[in-house]
């Protein structure tokens, strides 16, 4: 039989998932993974520190993300040179590919596909697209007036400004609070196409000797990757710089024509898109603030290096929900940034004096109590082409491994099993979790989680995880051993759910069966709630 590896869920369906389950493989495991990251974000920001340039400086921070296209265009090259060397023949996913012929490629997996952040947008901005710009300025303030009563109108000598999400409950309790009403931008709004504003001789030296330097300096640490494969990405690299410069530039200008703007406060939800982060590089440059806000319902979060710093580095303040989960978000801050305190202005932390969790709290204790445990819900990871490096073997293919198999001890013991997915890629795993459980359930967490009696995560670092917290349901967690928690957090965490403890070995993640099954049957005994009283309330 010629040996085939999976590269997606589409590949394991094909595949066979029991024949993946039985000869299964990660050619690159997690410390490795975490250990080529961590010198790729070195060797960016310490080469940032290289250069004085004001400008130079928000572009390169406002693209924190390439970081993560250069890990996975370097793990992906690994990969297939590791699965060759296993004697691999084919990778397959929608289709079946050669891995000798896919190596003779620069990008053999396609994943330095940087034009879709910046460039795609200003080639496509034609007057259409500048048309419906200055339609959703209008409609995105027609509906705040509708909204504030028209207050809005008294509140233009001291406005604020909004890129993203107005109705995040975040943004919603920050405005209410403050009781300020901000003029929303979309983020296009100034936009050129690039035809309209090409880059000064300086302005291109600076990005090409930044792109060079950087180069070099991953050079040294990642020499299972060509030279020829290191000049496309090099080149890659400056021609999406290059369009980001021109966005940065246009906002630049446009802004500071707007004089009144000056030290206005911008306010902005998806700090990590590289659009929104460019927009707030170039409001902070003509002497603007921007407030950033945490994510989703993160009162636990382990906070992840990735989110922490595509957080604070662009932001002058980001708003975290109380002044409990504010600690937790400093203690994080300081553990992941102190190493690139020279290299980078990080932002101030503040928080709401008032938020939307006791609502949340009573909605949901509206819900049933559980008295006996039949029926299990298992919530699951999302499963697209994702290896976090900064979290304990976090990527599909062990995440997919250890939901199967907790799903097959839950049902061995005699549990009706429910599987929620992850709604990003709920339609593509849907074959793959039917023949192992009983109900797939596609509806909104919120309007289902009455259904079971207990609620199982594999993974904390989500929205629903939040919310089940406030829940009257008996909840179960599998942490994985590397994981960083906040101590008080942990503490009263075990308080509220019961934890197995599970552990990295091979590319896998794995557990005692017993503990599972004991987990379950002692999770009634905690539902209590000191941790929301402690960094909710």
């Amino acid at each position: 039989m010629e040996k085939i590896y999976p590269i997606d869920t589409f590949g394991i369906k094909k595949m066979g998932v029991e024949r993946w389950l039985e000869e299964y493989y990660l050619p690159v495991k997690g410390e490795e993974c975490q250990n080529i990251s961590t010198n790729i974000l070195d060797a960016y920001l310490f080469t940032l520190k290289q250069f004085n340039d004001e400008v130079l400086y928000w572009l390169v921070v406002s693209n924190l993300r390439i970081v993560n296209d250069v890990f996975y265009y370097s793990l992906s090259i690994l990969m297939l040179s590791r699965l060759q060397n296993k004697g691999f023949k084919y990778i397959i996913s929608k289709d079946k590919r050669e891995i000798h012929k896919l190596l003779l490629n620069k990008d053999p997996l396609g994943m330095i596909d940087l034009n879709r952040y910046v460039n795609d947008k200003l080639i496509s901005l034609n007057y259409w697209e500048k048309t419906k710009n200055l339609s959703r300025l209008i409609k995105y303030n027609s509906s705040a007036l509708k909204f504030s009563n028209w207050n809005i109108i008294k509140n233009i000598s001291e406005s604020y400004f909004l890129i993203g999400d107005r109705y995040s409950p975040e943004v919603y309790s920050f405005c209410t609070e403050k009781d300020i009403y901000p003029i929303q931008f979309p983020v296009m709004l100034f936009s050129r196409n690039r035809i309209e504003g090409p880059l000064t001789s300086n302005e291109t030296v600076l990005v090409s000797q930044f792109i060079q330097c950087f180069i070099n300096s991953i050079r040294k640490t990642i020499p299972f990757i060509s030279e020829s494969a290191f000049e496309y990405l090099q080149n890659s690299l400056y021609e999406y710089f290059e369009y980001s410069m021109l966005f940065l530039k246009q906002n630049i200008n446009s802004l500071r024509n707007m004089r009144r703007l000056k030290r206005k406060t911008l306010l902005v939800t998806g700090l990590g898109h590289p659009l929104n982060r460019l927009f707030c590089a170039a409001w902070r440059i003509i002497g603007g603030e921007v407030t950033g806000f945490t994510h989703g319902n993160s009162i636990c979060a382990n906070y992840p290096k990735s989110i922490v710093f595509l957080d604070v580095s662009i932001a002058n303040n980001v708003v975290t929900t109380s002044s409990s989960q504010k600690i937790i978000y400093k203690h994080f801050i300081e553990k992941h940034t102190h190493e690139y305190i020279d290299c980078l202005k990080i932002a101030e932390t503040i928080n709401l004096t008032k938020n939307h969790y006791r609502t949340i709290f009573t909605k949901f204790q509206k819900g049933c109590s559980v008295n006996k445990i039949n029926k299990v819900m298992v919530v699951g990871f999302p499963k697209h082409f994702f290896f976090n490096a900064w979290l304990p073997e976090h990527n599909i293919f062990s995440q997919l491994h250890l939901e199967i198999q907790v799903i097959k001890v839950l049902k061995k013991a005699g549990f009706y099993v429910m599987y929620k997915p992850h709604p990003v890629t709920m339609n593509k795993v849907e074959d793959i979790y039917k023949e192992y459980v009983d109900e797939y359930i596609k509806e909104d967490f919120k309007k289902v989680y009455n259904l079971a009696d207990c609620i199982l995560y594999i993974d904390p670092n989500s929205t629903t995880f939040g919310h089940s917290l406030f829940t009257k349901k008996p909840l179960v967690l599998i942490n994985v051993k590397g994981k960083l928690w906040y101590p008080k957090v942990f503490e009263l965490l075990n308080k509220r759910c019961r934890i197995v403890e599970a552990y990295p070995a091979d590319g896998r993640i794995v557990f005692e069966e017993k503990d599972v099954l004991n987990a379950i049957e002692n999770s009634l005994e905690n539902i209590n709630y000191d941790i929301l009283y402690e960094f909710a309330f």
